[in-house]
């Protein structure tokens, strides 16, 4: 390869560019912040929820929160933003209940008590599960289920419902922040 002095910036851009896809193909850990175990636990402020585990599509072992409603009118798949888990996340949705709404919190592979390490496609696989498990839920009506993301979360729950929404009878999408 010849290189001339009449065009020096174009192979500069090439080097930028190699350089750039070679920190992006490992840059997942700048976007998830895991926070393991959780800092406490919703029975201590009167909520009542049910811990529900769950394999992710690959087999990894995941947890979440179920908050049930009396008479519930819906359900909501809460995916969380790209820190902490779902004890400290529950704050956007913990409410919701007692509004006659259903709330499933998913932590992601990595996150709160869920096993792995998290990254782009594992995060999706956790949340095509979840839905399918909050939809197979014994107090989940499977025709009355919104999904519901913040930050990372919402730009997952556009990608999940897009690609398994109409197969769980999603009726709603909720994206606060995505990016």
């Amino acid at each position: 390869m010849v290189i001339s002095d009449r065009h020096p910036g174009r192979y500069l851009w090439l080097v930028l560019l190699v350089a750039a896809a070679t920190l992006l193909a490992g840059c997942s850990r700048f976007f998830f912040l895991p926070e393991p175990g959780h800092r406490w636990d919703p029975a201590a402020a009167g909520i009542d929820y049910e811990n529900i585990w769950f394999d992710s599509l690959d087999g990894t072992l995941l947890h979440g929160w179920f908050l049930p409603a009396d008479e519930p009118r819906g359900t909501i798949l809460f995916l969380h933003g790209n820190a902490e888990n779902i004890s400290t996340h529950i704050g956007a949705v913990y409410w919701l209940p007692e509004q006659g709404y259903n709330v499933f919190l998913l932590d992601y592979r990595g996150f709160g008590l869920s096993a792995g390490t998290p990254d782009f496609d594992g995060v999706h696989m956790d949340a095509a599960a979840a839905l399918a498990r909050v939809a197979r839920h014994r107090r989940v009506d499977p025709e009355r289920i919104v999904v519901f993301g913040q930050s990372l979360g919402a730009s997952v729950a556009i990608t999940t419902v897009a690609n398994h929404g109409a197969a769980y009878g999603v009726r709603g999408l909720i994206a606060d922040s995505p990016f």
